[in-house]
């Protein structure tokens, strides 16, 4: 494992990391909020006959640990604040700092920077993070799961480069980069299908009645992925489905300098173009369901999402907060899981 790599892997994960703290950047925190934590019952300690050693270590412990400390700025800063969550702020600054470091390393390619910036992701690391309580049918396999770390992290996912098996013309390099931004073959048309089925099913079970490959506008024989009949007043919810990678050439620079969701939500531009002027207004709404490679979605689809979980959570017996879970889990784990499939030739 490289050094990069390393670095990215104790960054939490909502950080693009994997969550695996260094125990050193936050030990002094986690010291200094216990201080504060206990500094009532210090204070009621103080009233007792203490001898000068009493004092000494006090003063040595509570007072003067800033001061004491390559962190002083930063626990200053909270000095004033409530004690409660003290060391969750504390630490999730220094986490800010270390990947400030990390982002602006001048080893770091902008490929790096653009993965780590799109593991960013709201939920697109859902996988990493389960509950144990959740069926282990939401957990990905594990080569499919080894396989997700290595490209999460930038770490060779192949022994040798080698000729792209899809588009036959361009060489493979081991970190999966061409592997995740070639447009040929039928790798990515798996992916897309295994989406749409996914969502086919949780929608199924939310009772929105959907219906697949629906031929639904007036003057087209266009089709579209996903048409939800209940649940939304009256009117379709049309659905399209797609499956993008930040890491081709064409959208590189809007990845690197955008947000984590920017190359997903610009997509869906493209199928507004196509479908927009197909819709029949008051009787459909359409929404393009765009994810990318890592597990992010277009920023404009979330609230579509968390509409459809949480209906699907209403028919669940654990409840809706389970059921908005499992909902975005099972959505999470086809994704990276399809993803891990696409490169999966290259690396052996």
């Amino acid at each position: 494992m490289t050094n990069l790599a390393w670095r990215q892997v104790t960054l939490p994960v909502r950080m693009g990391g994997l969550g695996i703290r260094e125990a050193a950047p936050h030990a002094v925190v986690a010291f200094y909020s216990a201080a504060r934590a206990a500094e009532h019952i210090a204070d009621k300690l103080t009233t007792l006959a203490l001898t000068p050693d009493d004092l000494r270590l006090q003063q040595k412990f509570h007072p003067g640990l800033p001061s004491c400390t390559q962190t002083t700025d930063l626990m200053a800063a909270f000095d004033d604040a409530p004690v409660i969550r003290m060391q969750h702020r504390l630490s999730s600054s220094i986490e800010a700092h270390l990947k400030e470091q990390l982002m602006h390393d001048p080893d770091l390619s902008m490929e790096q920077r653009i993965r780590i910036r799109c593991c960013e992701s709201k939920g697109c690391g859902m996988y990493l993070t389960l509950p144990p309580e959740v069926a282990q049918e939401l957990w990905l396999d594990s080569s499919a799961f080894r396989l997700s770390v290595r490209l999460r992290l930038g770490l060779p996912i192949a022994a040798a480069p080698a000729l792209c098996w899809r588009c036959n013309d361009t060489v493979a390099d081991t970190l999966g980069i061409h592997s995740l931004a070639c447009l040929r073959g039928t790798g990515r048309g798996h992916a897309h299908n295994a989406i749409r089925d996914a969502l086919f099913v949780l929608t199924s079970r939310a009772l929105l009645t959907p219906h697949r490959e629906s031929m639904c506008f007036a003057n087209s024989q266009q089709r579209m992925d996903l048409v939800l009949t209940s649940g939304f007043q009256g009117i379709a919810q049309l659905i399209d489905v797609a499956l993008t990678s930040p890491l081709r050439p064409d959208v590189r620079k809007l990845a690197a300098t955008e947000g984590p969701d920017a190359v997903a939500t610009a997509y869906t531009e493209k199928k507004w173009r196509e479908y927009g002027p197909l819709i029949i207004p008051n009787a459909q709404r359409f929404t393009p369901l765009v994810y990318d490679t890592f597990g992010g979605v277009s920023a404009n689809s979330r609230q579509l999402l968390s509409t459809m979980a949480t209906e699907y959570g209403k028919r669940t017996p654990e409840g809706i907060r389970f059921g908005r879970l499992q909902f975005f889990a099972r959505l999470n784990r086809t994704v990276i899981g399809e993803v891990a499939k696409l490169v999966y030739r290259e690396s052996g």
